[in-house]
């Protein structure tokens, strides 16, 4: 899934984040990121594991991300 950041300073900062929570996390452009959770058992779980990851990342730093959708 696709992950979009409103500040795209911080992406590096997410991807790290994602990383260290145990997800394969790229940058593909300079605002997003493509994510997956290798371990989840369906894609349902994924996104969930992915945004709550995302709710305390956005938490912490003060920064939107949205997940923008699968391979946009």
């Amino acid at each position: 899934m696709r992950i979009r950041v409103s500040d795209a300073e911080s992406v590096l900062d997410l991807r790290d984040h994602l990383r260290r929570a145990g997800c394969i996390a790229v940058q593909v452009a300079p605002d997003a990121l493509q994510v997956e959770v290798p371990d989840a058992p369906n894609a349902g779980q994924e996104t969930r594991e992915v945004r709550a990851y995302l709710v305390a990342w956005t938490a912490r730093r003060g920064v939107e991300a949205e997940i923008a959708g699968d391979d946009e």
